[in-house]
């Protein structure tokens, strides 16, 4: 019990030891993957010419998530930081028909750019939260083997803010953010268009995401002071 306990303190000491911000006076270029799992937040009954059609869950989609981020040590415990990632997010929707059950999958894929402040409160750990705007590349909805586009009824914009958390030892680092949402992500007028009327729980659906990457800091440029 003894050998296995100071085993762990053993573990635990080298991990902090290496685990360290990046030098101040450095710029950090961080390379990242990873996944996400979205979901557009609608819940409620599809309503045609006033009868109740069909009601509706929303479930979560994985996706997939890649992109840099550079960043500036201005100080020991702050660093500002910009990147761009492609961002696979969108929604499984669970609907009952009268007669059918059916779970088509709406795709929508962002190029969003994080502009983050990322506080170090201890040695390589990390809070960070910001704004992140992003640009619509893809939209559709399919069931099955039935694809179709959804672009004329889905924002090409969105605004998001990033919050989360990230650790590095060494120079890897583990990054979970959570993205939440300040747009709609339907237009209201063009949706209520493509499916008569819709209730207000998918008019004003926004998208929640949940992100968890995988990355590797490059730091270079370090000043003479943190030598």
């Amino acid at each position: 019990m003894k050998k296995i306990l100071f085993l762990a303190i053993a573990i635990t000491t080298a991990i902090t030891v290496a685990a360290q911000a990046p030098k101040e006076g450095s710029y950090v270029i961080r390379p990242m993957v990873g996944f996400n799992l979205a979901s557009n937040s609608a819940e409620g009954n599809i309503v045609t010419k006033g009868k109740t059609t069909f009601n509706m869950n929303s479930e979560y989609r994985r996706g997939f998530t890649a992109g840099v981020e550079v960043g500036y040590q201005m100080k020991k415990w702050f660093q500002p930081s910009v990147g761009i990632f492609y961002s696979q997010q969108g929604s499984i929707y669970d609907m009952n028909y009268p007669l059918v059950h059916a779970k088509p999958k709406m795709q929508f894929d962002y190029l969003i750019a994080p502009i983050l402040a990322n506080f170090y409160v201890w040695k390589g750990l990390a809070i960070k939260a910001g704004i992140q705007p992003g640009l619509l590349v893809r939209s559709s909805a399919s069931e099955n083997v039935m694809e179709y586009d959804a672009s004329d009824f889905t924002r090409k914009f969105q605004l998001q803010i990033p919050a989360g958390v990230s650790y590095q030892y060494k120079n890897v680092i583990v990054d979970a953010r959570v993205f939440i949402p300040v747009m709609r992500v339907y237009h209201s007028k063009d949706l209520k268009r493509h499916l008569m009327t819709a209730d207000a729980g998918l008019r004003s659906a926004v998208s929640d995401v949940f992100s968890l990457s995988l990355g590797y800091s490059f730091e270079f440029g370090k000043s003479q002071s943190s030598k």
